[in-house]
């Protein structure tokens, strides 16, 4: 496997959704190959926990997790 090869996920945590997208890192056009979307009203600790089962889904279908990105509208804690 080379170093492109895997997977790469978004994570966007909005005011009111918060939206995680996966693509392929095989060196190809990206594409994204699962994406999700809740509103932020939901209880943190089962969207937290569904975030999480999306990029094990997308590594189990697409290869390693390669890098993740976050974007936030305040702070992380």
């Amino acid at each position: 496997m080379s170093d492109s090869e895997g997977c790469i996920v978004g994570v966007e945590t909005g005011g009111e959704h918060m939206v995680v997208a996966a693509a392929r890192a095989d060196g190809a056009e990206t594409a994204i190959v699962e994406r999700w979307e809740c509103a932020t009203t939901r209880d943190p600790a089962q969207t937290l926990a569904d975030v999480r089962a999306l990029v094990e889904r997308a590594a189990a279908r697409h290869g390693p997790l390669r890098a993740v990105g976050v974007a936030s509208f305040g702070p992380i804690d």
